[in-house]
């Protein structure tokens, strides 16, 4: 197994990994926040994938789906920015478990929801709170692993 440290990892830029720390240890220690992130973008894909037959099935055009979608990305993008504006209480995997649970629900909601303006509503806020969750996410994988891995997780 590959060792990863020393000033030869990073340039020695002072963000080197501790010597005998392994990329598979560090790497190892961050799985539940990479089932976390792969489990948001699942919903995310469910979400959008049944859209349009849910559409349908309540009597609604398909041709719906396309604003319904762009609500949920304009609250997503609205979500992110608002996140960003302060800090938050919390550990970040709380936070992160508790908007996946939101989100979890703003996607129930809208499958069980009859009307369409029950589903739109839904939607935005699913994807006010899922763009929340990827960003703890994110911050969670920063604090998790060191600086000098970084560029690694990423590409």
């Amino acid at each position: 197994m590959r060792e990863v440290g020393g000033p030869a990892a990073v340039g020695g830029t002072g963000d080197e990994v501790a010597v005998g720390a392994s990329l598979l240890r560090l790497l190892t220690g961050a799985w539940p926040v990479y089932v976390m992130g792969a489990a948001s973008l699942a919903l995310l894909g469910l979400a959008e994938l049944v859209l349009p037959a849910l559409l349908e099935q309540r009597g609604v055009g398909v041709g719906w789906s396309g604003p319904l979608l762009t609500g949920m990305a304009v609250g997503g993008g609205l979500g992110a920015f608002v996140h960003g504006l302060r800090s938050w209480p919390g550990r970040l995997r709380t936070r992160s478990v508790v908007l996946m649970a939101g989100t979890s629900a703003c996607v129930a909601l809208a499958a069980l929801t009859p009307h369409p303006a029950g589903i739109t509503a839904a939607l935005v806020v699913g994807g006010t709170l899922q763009s929340c969750a990827m960003l703890t996410r994110n911050l969670s994988l920063r604090e998790i692993l060191p600086p000098a891995l970084w560029p690694r997780v990423t590409q």
